[in-house]
């Protein structure tokens, strides 16, 4: 009885490891190995019939060593999934002298069957790679690669529908030696010769001169059909050999088409979910799981090269009562508006995000304290004409409140920025900013509020409680009434002079106004030769001389009345802020005091404002 080997390379465990077969006097032996642990370069395999690989083995290498015909000239099988033992052994027993030889038609047919059951399963497996690719630019290019390499076309173009005109093809993806002006950025499927063809979803041939049903030097279109809709068109250029498309070549197109169908419309699905994913349905800010992984992103860039980082929340306060008091739909047109006003004035750089239902964020990359805080100016002034709200003959407003934090000052993790934000927030509500409704009052008006009236004064030189000022909540010390002589004053304004003139490398600025501009000059220069470069100082009075030696101090003149008897000064500092809002009663200075940094921030606007100081930080 004659005997044959076949090798089988499986690296998985099998019982069949001793797997013998008697068929026709002719008995069939099974080499099982692993091609892992097996040294490929010693190993004999000029005594083996045949020899069964895995489908894989073009990846690993293995195809490489066994085609080596110095070391094996016979027949190579390849397989998926389970070895083909009896298939093989059926062949080897068949392809002995007496069963015709192995140039016998017996092989002939295996041989063909072994090559197209690889070539389609190569197809597949690349079909199968383009479902599971949910990029775009990589899925066109996978498209492209598997109709070259699967039908052997010398070029590949694929156009695919205009997502604002299904009737209009853009050209998405071009491989080989292609003039895209002559081919064509983009054409209309109904006005083209191949509309019809392409609604009826088969490929089919375009000769190069134009005519149809040519094979020979043709090019082949494969439509891209999503339930019975074109979605894109394929055209492929002659064959690399030269010869026609076959009905086997049509046949691999259409399956290829299928998928790669299936798979761009699936991209496509995901891409018009993430879209929608990524913006608010109401205001058309972006969302919050966006805002969360775009911040960690700017975040890294502002580590990595040491830059700041800036993020201005807003916060609408009266959100709930609007939505009582009116409709939804007026509240959330009203947002909409807001959130567009607020998007023309940023930069394109700044991303604008909702967090809740009332709570909105911007990102400011590159913009450290000051300049969010000049951003925060630039948004109030952009929302106010768009917080008007008009319901059954009745005003309502909105009423948002800005709050700024900088990256690393008030912390790295967004969460520290919240709470820094939420902070900030809850002392804006008890400011008296806030409480007593000086935003939207000029600044003497604020001042005539702040400061009081004169009687009051003489209640609380006598140690009375003055009802008045009761209003104004102390904010642990923040906040405060004063009565001092006229030296204590000027010891004050030493003290903010000493302030100014230290931490250099902190920026500031300062106005200081009165009824004796000279006297702030004096104080001013007696703590240093030059105020710091960061820090900008504008003296403001009716009178006094305007030769001034130093270029960070100014002097603006004014012809304001109110400045005979009144005076005030406003510091803002990084970290910090504090205003004294005074007049002169004989020889007492008489005022409020604070260190509320956002009543110190919104009256410094208004007197920048009143007295036309361009200066910024």
């Amino acid at each position: 009885m004659k005997t044959s080997r076949i090798l089988i390379f499986d690296g998985r465990p099998t019982p069949a490891r001793e797997l013998r077969l008697n068929l026709l006097d002719h008995a069939v032996e099974f080499d099982f190995r692993d091609p892992a642990k097996e040294d490929l370069d010693s190993l004999d395999l000029s005594r083996y019939a045949a020899i069964v690989a895995p489908v894989e083995s073009a990846r690993t290498g293995l195809i490489g060593v066994l085609s080596d015909v110095n070391r094996y000239r016979g027949p190579l099988f390849l397989f998926r999934d389970e070895p083909p033992v009896h298939e093989v052994a059926r062949w080897v027993i068949w392809g002995s002298p007496s069963q015709g030889g192995p140039d016998g038609p017996v092989a002939d047919r295996l041989l063909a069957e072994s090559l197209e059951y690889y070539s389609m399963a190569s197809m597949y497996q690349q079909c199968l790679e383009m479902m599971s690719t949910q990029d775009e630019e990589k899925l066109l290019a996978q498209v492209t690669e598997t109709f070259v390499n699967t039908l052997g076309g010398e070029s590949c173009v694929i156009w695919l529908v205009s997502p604002s005109d299904p009737d209009e093809m853009l050209i998405a993806s071009v491989r080989g030696a292609i003039g895209i002006d002559r081919e064509g950025s983009r054409f209309f499927l109904s006005r083209s010769d191949t509309a019809e063809a392409v609604w009826k979803g088969d490929p089919f041939h375009v000769a190069t001169g134009g005519e149809k049903g040519l094979r020979s030097g043709s090019n082949l279109f494969v439509p891209l059909l999503h339930q019975g809709n074109p979605i894109g068109v394929v055209k492929l250029g002659e064959r690399n050999d030269r010869k026609p498309y076959g009905d086997r070549e049509l046949h691999m197109a259409r399956i290829i088409a299928d998928y790669a169908a299936g798979a761009l419309n699936t991209v496509n699905r995901l891409g018009r979910i993430e879209k929608i994913s990524l913006r608010d349905p109401e205001t058309g800010a972006f969302s919050a799981a966006f805002l969360s992984d775009y911040f960690e992103k700017e975040r890294y860039k502002a580590d990595r090269f040491r830059r700041p980082l800036s993020v201005v929340f807003l916060v609408v306060e009266n959100f709930s009562f609007l939505m009582e008091q009116t409709r939804e739909s007026i509240v959330v047109g009203a947002l909409t508006s807001m959130v567009d006003a607020i998007r023309q004035a940023v930069r394109d750089s700044d991303l604008v995000a909702r967090e809740e239902a009332n709570r909105f964020c911007i990102v400011l990359p590159e913009t450290d304290a000051f300049g969010a805080l000049l951003t925060v100016r630039r948004l109030r002034k952009a929302v106010k004409e768009k917080s008007r709200i008009q319901f059954l003959g009745t005003e309502f407003f909105l009423q948002p409140f800005f709050m700024s934090a900088t990256c690393p000052r008030d912390g790295r993790e967004f969460p520290e920025l919240l709470r820094v934000a939420e902070e900030k927030f809850a002392r804006q509500q008890k400011s008296p900013l806030h409480r007593m409704r000086l935003v939207d009052r000029p600044f003497w008006d604020a001042f005539e509020i702040l400061v009081g009236k004169r009687e009051y004064y003489e209640l609380l030189r006598k140690g009375e409680d003055v009802p008045y000022f009761l209003r104004f909540r102390k904010d642990l010390g923040r906040n405060a009434h004063f009565s001092v002589p006229r030296e204590t004053w000027l010891r004050i304004l030493e003290s903010v002079a000493q302030d100014v003139a230290v931490n250099p490398e902190d920026r500031g600025l300062v106005i200081a106004a009165g009824p004796t501009p000279e006297i702030y000059k004096q104080i001013f220069h007696s703590f240093k030769a030059s105020i710091p470069s960061h820090r900008n100082v504008y003296v403001v009075g009716q009178s006094g001389s305007t030769r001034f030696d130093s270029k960070n101090m100014m002097y603006v003149a004014t012809e304001d009345e109110l400045l005979k008897d009144r005076e005030f000064v406003l510091y803002l500092k990084e970290g910090g802020a504090y205003g004294f809002f005074c007049a002169a009663r004989g020889s007492e200075v008489e005022g409020f005091n604070t260190a509320d940094e956002s009543l110190v921030e919104a009256m410094l606007e208004k007197a920048q404002e009143m007295y036309q100081l361009q200066g910024n930080f």
